[in-house]
């Protein structure tokens, strides 16, 4: 109940009664009050008990109207969109559709637009709360317009292994992918992954991969690391239905080039 000086106006419908301590301002037919009044009210309510509220009431709609206030405190917003979403949601990041899978993956509740107003995102960016999938869980890019130059390692330092495995990537990829493929070697300590495939460019880091990988022939953690590359140039999305399907077709297609074509792996 709403109560003006103890004297009952209105039912709310929300958690707790609220007792103004002067005249309220009511509608036309004086049975109600304005809908802006009941909204400063709600405002005030979740500002001063936001920490005793629970996950019930974060979803009601007296908490849903004060979360989409100008008004309302950036600790408020915290405490009902952590009630709401989890404590380690993320917003849904169109900019990084893989992104959005790893946080499901792990275990992170991923926001959608619709899932709040337009005025309750404002204060959500605004109390710093949902960060951005891909802030939480980037999908591997390697190259950015803003990064450091590739540290490439010039052929003249290729050791005759890293030429070899050069030489069968270009040959392996010409056959499996229909197009030539430029390799470079590159030291990138930072990368969390041992090559990257894109436009046509297969760039080996020699820093995950070693001097091992090179120097031990053409071997099974060779066409592994293939296999997972060269699935990219149909598709960047590492948990997207059509990655699978591109490592399917990728391998069926070096087994193929081994059954027809045995020299290439020679």
């Amino acid at each position: 109940m709403l109560y003006e000086m103890g004297i009952p106006v209105v039912e709310t419908g929300d958690r707790y009664h609220v007792d103004v301590q002067q005249k309220v301002p009511l509608n036309m037919d004086r049975d109600n009050v304005t809908p802006a009044y009941l909204r400063t009210i709600r405002v005030a309510v979740l500002n001063a008990t936001h920490n005793q509220i629970d996950e019930a009431d974060a979803t009601q709609t007296w908490v849903r109207e004060a979360c989409s206030d100008e008004r309302v405190t950036t600790e408020a917003v915290k405490t009902a969109v952590t009630l709401r979403f989890g404590d380690n949601a993320v917003s849904y990041d169109p900019s990084d559709p893989e992104a959005n899978k790893r946080s499901m993956a792990e275990g992170r509740p991923v926001v959608y637009g619709g899932n709040l107003s337009a005025a309750e995102w404002e204060n959500v960016r605004r109390a710093g709360v949902l960060p951005a999938a891909g802030t939480v869980t980037p999908s591997p890019k390697p190259y950015s317009p803003d990064g450091d130059p590739l540290n490439v390692v010039p052929e003249s330092e290729w050791t005759p292994g890293m030429r070899q495995v050069a030489a069968y990537a270009v040959a392996i990829g010409r056959e499996l992918l229909g197009c030539e493929v430029h390799v470079v070697i590159a030291r990138e300590a930072d990368w969390p992954y041992g090559a990257v495939y894109g436009n046509g460019r297969l760039v080996f880091n020699l820093a995950r991969c070693g001097h091992a990988f090179f120097d031990n022939g053409i071997r099974d953690d060779v066409n592994d690391l293939l296999i997972h590359e060269f699935g990219h140039h149909y598709e960047s999305d590492h948990l997207s239905a059509n990655y699978h399907r591109a490592l399917c077709k990728v391998g069926a297609h070096m087994v193929r080039a081994a059954l027809t074509k045995p020299e290439l792996f020679r």
